[in-house]
């Protein structure tokens, strides 16, 4: 199966360490804001060999929002992609995502300079 492949490709994308229980939250809030589906930090726990347990078996509820965040349609999608070699599609809403995090930073530095600058 390719959930060794799923896990691998879930800590390159999200970049964060997975060290804490902290951190899985963390994954869990970005997987919400890419899919708009709930998984459990308990489950990310356990699938990413964090907690003790079955880490070589999942649901397939959680493949496929795990395949989702992966920027497929799918685990069927997944698995296909991978048997097929093909690339990751361009994902439109990772860029989506990674915009509306600017446009926050930015609009958070405009608001201090003008708070600084009222100030002066």
């Amino acid at each position: 199966m390719h959930i060794a492949e799923i896990r691998s490709e879930v800590r390159r994308i999200c970049g964060i360490r997975l060290n804490t229980p902290k951190d899985y939250d963390e994954l869990a809030q970005l997987i919400y804001e890419k899919t708009r589906y709930l998984i459990s930090t308990s489950t990310l726990k356990r699938f990413m060999g964090y907690l003790p347990g079955k880490e070589d078996s999942a649901s397939i509820s959680t493949l496929d929002i795990l395949s989702r965040y992966l920027g497929h349609t799918d685990f069927s999608d997944y698995a296909a992609s991978k048997k097929q070699g093909q690339a990751l599609k361009p994902d439109l809403g990772e860029l989506k995502l990674q915009l509306h995090s600017m446009r926050m930073q930015l609009s958070n530095l405009a608001q201090q300079i003008e708070n600084m600058e009222e100030r002066l």
